[in-house]
């Protein structure tokens, strides 16, 4: 295989990494934003349950405290159960460290492309490196959350990538991009 055919191919696979990376940030980024509406929601329902008991105990002649108080309660108690149902916090974790790993695979490939840039690999060498971060991707993509198409559309934005369309395929343009210029592809 020639070394123009071994770029191309870790330069692809590079791209998506990169991108899978991103995809699993914007997933981890969401959860923890709906995390933060969750406690907000939470801190204001106790509050108003705490302030409910407090002028139920100052004014007991008026019923209408007790019934608001208790209807608060109850609100609180099904919000923690939709909380514990849906545990956003662990999803946000979860995401999150999807993405440091996609990350620790992502930093491994400029070294690879650089090598077979340079040649500096025997084939065998080049083929088993490959096929060690091909069996890594492939792993962390088996054990990693389940991501929404607003995560890809994040992703995509903040990467600067144009079109609402999947690619498949990533532009030498786009991989430049990622890359540092020593490794830009010269088409």
């Amino acid at each position: 295989m020639s070394n123009k055919i071994q770029l191309a191919t870790l330069r692809q696979n590079f791209a998506q990494c990169v991108f899978t990376h991103q995809v699993q940030e914007a997933a981890a980024n969401r959860n923890f934003k709906t995390s933060d509406k969750y406690s907000k929601i939470n801190i204001g329902l106790v509050a108003g349950v705490l302030v409910m008991l407090v002028l139920q105990s100052v004014y007991q002649d008026a019923g209408w405290y007790t019934a608001l108080g208790s209807g608060l309660a109850i609100g609180e108690i099904l919000f923690l159960i939709v909380q514990q149902t849906f545990n956003v916090d662990q999803k946000a974790v979860l995401h999150k460290n999807a993405a440091l790993q996609y990350m620790t695979l992502r930093d491994q490939y400029p070294s690879l492309i650089s090598d077979v840039s340079s040649g500096l690999l025997a084939a065998d060498e080049y083929k088993s490196r490959r096929d060690h971060l091909s069996t890594q991707y492939e792993v962390v993509s088996k054990l990693s959350p389940q991501t929404d198409y607003t995560d890809y559309l994040r992703a995509q934005k903040s990467l600067g990538l144009t079109g609402d369309d999947e690619q498949y395929t990533w532009s030498d343009t786009e991989i430049n991009r990622f890359l540092p210029k020593e490794l830009h592809s010269n088409k």
